[in-house]
Formats: structure tokens, sequence, C-alpha cells
């Protein structure tokens, strides 16, 4: 008898056999290959929220679409705000915004993120709200308690405080395009303001030195009759004194104007200014004068500096009678 010659192909190919006929089929073929269904978790659709008050807070209910959606964590917080991530879900709405729901509570409100999740935002009054989750058959119902301010976990909290002035360069109104008191941004004309506080700021005591702050106008040669100043490319530009010709620019005298009683200094630039007359179509400069006051305020001044430079202000203003008629 010839010996039998066996192969290893052989051997694998009756190891196999003997398995299968042994009835261990499961184990030598291995366990059950997963589905691609139980590999990707299904999205949960949320419908709606319901916000019930309670006595500590609110009870904030989750509604879906029948199927389970994962618990979040609840111990995140954001200065004090409660944020709530919940994973493979997405909002049958685009958003969802409830202020004010109970006391301690300022707001809630779910937004979708990128990657299917969906955020909750639970924003305290003055500290983070405390939750608590129970998974339902219709979906999360959250505890929501109010937060009391300084016992929360978060990370310490930066407090900025700002302090500041007013801003006391800024005029919103003006009267030399309308002769109203009209706010500069509904008047249809290029209009540039210089308050007092910004010459008096820089020591300025002549026209020219306070009309230096306005784009588009250059001071001219300075005459025995006075400076002359030139707007927007046009010379011997006119000025007025609360909306009166004081100068004929193209041959009055304009002198050399004080500052001293002024309130704020108008430049009307382009054609706009011959309303006003026969001016110069470059613009014109509107002196407007100090008003007086019902409250008594007197005021003294005085400036020197060098080339014997020696000026004294006196300003007073008030009622003159008991009655204040005048």
């Amino acid at each position: 008898m010839k010996p039998t010659a066996l192969t290893l192909s052989s051997i694998a190919l009756l190891t196999l056999g003997s398995a299968l006929a042994g009835g261990d089929m499961a184990q030598a073929l291995g366990p059950p290959a997963i589905g691609v269904d139980r590999l990707a978790q299904s999205v949960v659709t949320i419908t709606g929220l319901t916000i019930v008050e309670t006595e500590t807070g609110v009870q904030l209910t989750i509604e879906t679409d029948g199927a389970a959606v994962a618990v979040p964590d609840v111990s995140r917080t954001l200065g004090n705000a409660l944020i709530l991530e919940i994973p493979n879900a997405v909002l049958s709405e685009t958003g969802f915004d409830e202020f004010e729901p109970a006391e301690g509570i300022a707001l809630i409100q779910a937004s979708e993120l990128d990657g299917d999740r969906v955020q909750i935002a639970i924003t305290g009054s003055d500290a983070p709200p405390i939750a608590n989750v129970t998974d339902t058959s219709s979906g999360l119902v959250l505890s929501v308690t109010r937060g009391v301010a300084g016992s929360g976990t978060t990370d310490d909290a930066l407090l900025l405080g700002i302090t500041g002035e007013e801003d006391d360069y800024f005029v919103p109104n003006a009267s030399t395009a309308t002769r109203t008191d009209t706010p500069l941004r509904d008047t249809p004309q290029s209009i540039q303001v210089i308050p007092q506080e910004i010459f008096e700021d820089q020591g300025a005591v002549r026209l020219s030195d306070a009309i230096r702050n306005a784009s588009g106008v250059v001071t001219g040669e300075s005459e025995p009759r006075g400076q002359r100043f030139t707007i927007r490319g046009f010379d011997s530009s006119s000025i007025l004194r609360n909306g009166f010709r004081l100068t004929n620019g193209g041959s009055g005298n304009s002198g050399y104007q004080e500052l001293a009683n002024i309130e704020q200094i108008e430049v009307l630039k382009g054609p706009a200014s011959i309303l006003l007359g026969a001016i110069e179509p470059g613009g014109v400069i509107n002196l407007v004068t100090e008003q007086p006051l019902s409250t008594p305020r007197y005021e003294i001044g005085f400036s020197f500096g060098n080339r014997e430079f020696l000026e004294p202000t006196i300003d007073f203003t008030g009622p003159l009678t008991q009655g204040k008629r005048i």
C-alpha cells in the first residue's frame, strides 16, 4: 500500500470539515458580522421643548420623535449659563428662545450646531442653574433649579469695570444750513462743527487758530483788515455771526474774530452756502455765540504770551429780574 501524501491545503480543509461535522460551525466561522446600521447611530429629531415653572425653577421636557436621545452632561457652565450638548440630534424648527420663564432663570435657548448636535443653554439671573436629568419614554426631563450667587463651581470669572468721561467734542446739531437747530444726520449738507471745548483745550484765541480743526479750510494771508479763509479752493469766504453776515468775503473787512463768547464754529461746505446770500460757493463760516442762561454764572479769565500778548476776558450771565423774565 502506498502512503498517502497530505499537503498543507488538504490539512486545512480536513480541519474545517471536522469542525463543521462536529457542530462547531459558529466557532469555525467566527462571530457574525456587525451590520452597518448598528455602526451608524440614527439622528434624533427634537420636536419641542416644554417648560413648566416650579417652586425651585423650571421643568424642561425635551420631546423627540420617539427615538432615544443621549443624556447630556449637566456640569458644563459658561458664566451664568448652564450648557447642555446633545449629540446625534437636530431641531424640527430653526430655534427656540424663552426669556425669563421663571424667577431666577433669565433665558432658555436651543440651537443647532455643526455635526448633528443640539445645544441648550439655560442662563440664570445671578448664577448658573443646576439641572438633574431623567430619561423617559417621550424624551428627557430636566429639573432645573435656580442657582445661588457665589455657590457655583465654575472657574473664577474676570469682572471688568470700565469708567470714562463723556466725549464733550461731539455736537449733534447745527443751525447754519437750515436756520433751525437740526441734527447733523438729518441735514443734507456737509457741515463740520467745532465746539467750544476744542479751542479752549487747544488754547486758541483767534478764529484762525480754531479753524484749523476743519477739513478743507485753509487760512489765507493776514492783512491789516483781517484774516481771509479758503474753503474747498474758493478764496475770501464770508463769515457769519448767528447766521447773519459779518463780512462780505470778496471785499469786506473781516477783522480778527475773538473766541471769548463763541459757543461753537460751524463750517458749511459746498455750494449750499449760496442760500445765505452772495457767498463764494466753497462754503461759509458761521460763529455761534453763547446764549444767556437762566442760572447765574460768572467767569473771569486772563491769557498772556510772548510778544506782549495780554488778553483778559469777563463772562457774566444770568437773569436780571427775580422772575427770570429778563
